[in-house]
């Protein structure tokens, strides 16, 4: 049985039997939008929207964690290592699928790449810059100088 008063995890799913074999993690499908009855809080590796919907409507939360293959059998079966290994950076692929989950309204939970973290900062000062009190004038400047369309479309 499952406690629902704690996150049910991917290795609480398959210690109770829930699942079978846990290869690239648990997903979570909602089929013929049924509509489900219980307050849980569930980290699983995907899932979809009406599975998202039906856990918040009711109060839950689904969470979104990204594992590669060697966390993942560390997280299942810890008894194995030693030493724990540590939990990769997602590439571009998985980033932005993280990101549309993210959007979908579940929880997210995944190291942010190095290159997401430069470009969330970048975007932060340009945001400041164009909110402060010469704003118009610069988001003016880079529009004539086609400076914003360069950085668009080269990255």
């Amino acid at each position: 049985r499952l406690d629902t008063r704690f996150p049910i995890t991917q290795r609480h799913l398959q210690d109770s039997r829930c699942v079978k074999r846990v290869k690239l993690g648990v997903k979570l499908f909602n089929v013929n939008d049924f509509p489900f009855p219980y307050k849980i809080d569930i980290e699983v590796a995907s899932a979809d929207q009406s599975s998202i919907d039906a856990i918040r409507a009711v109060g839950g939360s689904v969470t979104v964690v990204y594992m590669e293959k060697v966390a993942l059998r560390a997280h299942l079966k810890p008894w194995k290592y030693e030493v724990l290994p540590r939990t990769a950076r997602p590439g571009l692929k998985m980033t932005t699928y993280m990101e549309k989950m993210k959007a979908r309204g579940a929880i997210v939970r995944y190291i942010k790449p190095l290159w997401l973290i430069e470009e969330e900062k970048r975007l932060q000062t340009q945001l400041r810059e164009l909110q402060g009190e010469d704003g118009v004038q610069v988001a003016r400047k880079m529009v004539e100088s086609r400076e914003y369309v360069k950085k668009t479309i080269l990255g």
